[in-house]
């Protein structure tokens, strides 16, 4: 079973690495917090100091590669959170905890603040920011 800090590294190590394949119910019983409800889409991703961004993503989806459909979060009214990469889901839980969505997959929780309306996943000096899918 792979953690977060696992998965986010394969997102990025796969993104990075192949330009060819180149992100509010509280959930916590209405504890005000910030709106995680919703589904997201990839909007950008670093990793050992190489990034790719809102525009490397949209250059590629002029392209013909969608990397934003590629990487989603669902995280439904019910609790439940659903990573998607390349069409493997994870599936997992979410609650608003400390002003930030705790996110619950494949056991390991991740705190996942809401900044300027992008989501963010960040572990080992990996990150993946998401965005609400259009």
């Amino acid at each position: 079973m792979r953690s977060i800090a696992k998965l986010t590294a394969t997102l990025a190590a796969v993104s990075l690495g192949s330009v060819a394949l180149v992100g509010c119910s509280s959930g916590d019983g209405g504890t005000a917090g910030p709106d995680c409800e919703g589904s997201w889409t990839l909007a950008a991703m670093e990793s050992d100091g190489e990034k790719i961004t809102e525009n490397d993503i949209e250059d590629m989806k002029q392209s013909g590669v969608d990397l934003s459909a590629a990487f989603t979060l669902d995280l439904t009214s019910d609790g439940k959170a659903m990573l998607s990469v390349f069409d493997a889901p994870s599936e997992g839980t979410w609650a608003v905890k400390d002003g930030n969505c705790e996110i619950t997959i494949e056991g390991e929780a991740i705190s996942a603040p809401i900044e300027d309306g992008k989501l963010i996943l960040a572990v080992d000096g990996s990150s993946i920011s998401f965005k609400r899918a259009e």
